[in-house]
Order: C-alpha cells, then sequence, then structure tokens
C-alpha cells in the first residue's frame, strides 16, 4: 500500500523544503504556504524508491532536500500516464508532468552536482482540495477523470447515443468535437469532400497538412487523439438518395450541409427513417438552427422558392452555430419533452441578435 512518507513546503524558492505533519492542498492552486503553489505545476511528487541511491550516498540528508511536496513509498510515479488521476488521502491530483529541467538550486544538485527532477520528479494539479496527512494512502485511478457538467446517467445516455453528422466541414467538424468532449461517443461521419484552402478561415482541422485529404478521415483522425475509445464510422460520399441507408434508424441526424437541395433530400430521410434532425445553416453574417421532428417538414417551409446562393461567411459564426446544433442534441437526448416543435434559432451576429421564431407550414 503506497503512503506518504513526508509533506515538505518551504516558504520561498530557492531553498530547501520542510517537512510538515499535515497541509492544505487548494483546488487549482497547491499547498498553502509553499512558495511554489500557483503555477501550472501546483504539486510535486517523488518515489521513495528512486531516491534510495541518494539516502545510501546522504543518508542524514533531510526529505526536504529533494524539492518535492510529497514523498510517496512504494509507487512508481514515473510510470504514470499523463492525465492520470492520484487520490492523496481526501485530495484529487492529476498528473500533468514527468520531469522538469534542473534550476541549480535543490540541495541534491548542490552536493552530488547532478538533479533527481529531470528524470524522477512528477508534478501535478489539484482538481479536489482537502487536507493532506503524513501517512496518508495514495491510490491510482486509471481511468481518467473528467470535469463535466453531467451526472453518471446524463453521461451513459451521451454515450450510447447513436448520432449521424452529414457535412464534416466547417460546421461539422465543431460540431464533433464539442459532442466528443462532451461524451458522444458513436459516430457516423458522411462527406464526399476534401479539405482546401479557400477554407481555411473556418474549418477546425484545416491546414496545409491536411490540404487534399478527406475531411471525414481527417476528422476521424483528429477526434480520435481525444478519446482513443470513440466508434467513429467515416464514409467518403455525398449523400444522395441511392445512398439513404447510410441514414440509420434510431439515430439522431446533424444537418452541417451546405447546400439546400441535399438539406431536403436529408429532411426527407429523416422523416422515412423516423429519426430527430438537427439543422444547422450559416450565411453571411447570419444563422439558423432548428431541432426537426419526423413529420414537421421545416426545411421544406423555410427553403420553399429559396434559390439564393451562400454568401461568404464571417468565421466566429460557424463556431456559434456549431454550439448551438450541439447543445440542441444534447438537450434533446438528457431532456426530449422540453424540446420545442417548430422552432427556428435566428442569430444576425452583425447586431448581435439571437431570437426565437416560430414557423407554421
Amino acid at each position: 500500500m503506497a503512503r506518504v512518507i513526508a509533506l515538505c513546503l518551504s516558504a520561498k524558492k530557492g531553498i530547501a523544503k520542510s517537512e510538515v505533519e499535515k497541509a492544505f492542498c487548494r483546488y487549482d492552486y497547491g499547498f498553502e504556504n509553499d512558495a511554489h503553489a500557483g503555477s501550472y505545476r501546483q504539486v510535486s511528487l517523488m518515489s521513495l524508491k528512486d531516491i534510495k541511491k541518494y539516502q545510501e550516498a546522504y543518508p542524514k540528508l533531510p526529505y526536504g532536500a529533494y524539492g518535492e511536496n510529497i514523498l510517496v513509498d512504494d509507487l512508481d510515479l514515473c510510470d504514470l500516464k499523463l492525465g492520470t488521476i492520484l487520490q492523496v488521502g481526501a485530495v484529487l491530483l492529476e498528473v500533468i508532468q514527468i520531469g522538469k529541467e534542473c534550476h541549480t538550486g535543490c540541495a541534491i544538485a548542490k552536493m552530488s552536482g547532478k538533479c533527481v527532477m529531470p528524470k524522477i520528479g512528477v508534478f501535478a494539479k489539484v482538481i479536489k482540495e482537502g487536507e493532506i496527512h503524513k501517512g496518508d494512502e495514495v491510490k491510482i485511478y486509471e481511468k481518467r477523470f473528467l470535469e463535466k457538467i453531467f451526472d453518471p446517467i446524463e453521461e451513459q445516455t451521451l454515450s450510447k447515443a447513436k448520432v449521424i453528422v452529414v457535412g464534416t466541414g466547417g460546421l461539422g467538424m465543431r460540431v464533433l468535437e464539442i459532442l466528443v468532449r462532451s461524451g458522444i461517443k458513436n459516430l457516423r461521419l458522411i462527406d464526399g469532400d476534401i479539405i482546401t484552402y479557400r477554407t481555411f478561415d473556418r474549418q477546425l482541422y484545416a491546414n496545409e497538412e491536411n490540404l487534399g485529404h478527406y475531411k471525414v478521415e481527417v476528422c476521424k483522425e483528429e477526434l480520435l487523439k481525444i478519446f482513443g475509445d470513440l466508434k467513429i464510422e467515416a464514409h467518403k460520399t455525398y449523400l444522395t438518395m441511392s445512398n439513404k441507408e447510410l441514414i440509420l434508424e434510431d439515430a439522431i441526424v446533424i444537418d452541417c450541409l451546405d447546400n439546400i437541395e441535399t438539406r431536403l433530400l436529408l429532411e426527407k430521410i429523416c422523416e422515412e427513417k423516423g429519426d430527430v434532425l438537427i439543422h444547422g445553416a450559416v450565411d453571411s453574417y447570419f444563422g439558423q438552427v432548428a431541432l426537426i421532428r419526423p413529420g414537421d417538414r421545416l426545411l421544406e417551409v423555410i427553403y420553399k422558392d429559396h434559390s439564393q446562393m451562400p454568401q461568404k461567411t464571417f468565421a466566429p459564426l460557424v463556431a456559434i452555430v456549431a454550439s448551438l446544433e450541439a447543445t440542441l442534441l444534447i438537450e434533446y437526448l438528457l431532456r426530449p419533452e422540453e424540446t420545442q416543435n417548430k422552432e427556428l434559432i435566428m442569430i444576425d451576429l452583425r447586431k448581435l441578435e439571437i431570437q426565437k421564431i416560430k414557423v407554421e407550414g
């Protein structure tokens, strides 16, 4: 069982730390009365087993001379992955860094000419505050910890949802990232387009390295960098009547398209499949978002006799519309009875106005 062997603090930087029996570890700050608290490396830790050779050479050297806040026994700290959660007493720490450059001021460096920090020093961020005592047990949580607004039941609902995103350009990329970071894990992406330079102003994953690559493949690759356990299907094709089977039943579909014809087709397919459709569109400084249930035929009403070509899009508008689309989807999943029918959210970013209007067929 791993335990805290020593707690060490220092009132000033550049001097050896002194042992204490207990200390309060404050959220997103570090130990109170410790000079190194308040930086992004809030708490430092070291394993006793890693410094045994130094103890043999310098048996009278106090624990504070090693420059760490917490010395732990019976734990291989340096084998931990970034993001791992350590529970020390009632406190939760997230590992954010392994090792750092020596500042040449610690007692070990002065005595031996070599600092132990670059290899065996571990740094953490405080994500739950509390008091730590000498002798407290230290536990490792292999599952990484996320600070979320959702409770466990809501998280489970989001993780089980099937979401289909049609169009993975400016809107699609941003919608996908928001959903993934919110807990959506099952995704199907549909888009036959590639990344081109003309969309660098508004597409999240558009860069010179991804030029000419299919958007759906780039999105899948980037999203898996966030969470490796996602289930993502990437279909390099445009949606047509001949491949409408790509729209699954019992899914929620997100419209991130940029043309009216395919939008109307998507609404028709979702009605046939019994799927809810989340619509979003951008044009110049104006955007719109709506939740469409089977039978609403909202897009059929909105785009009746509509032939105007989209204008150049103000890039910040894309992020706002994507955020609203993602929020509508999450709210529908968690609170379906509270979502409204046949309402269109209208955004005028030039006037900084958002309003809802009722759409009647």
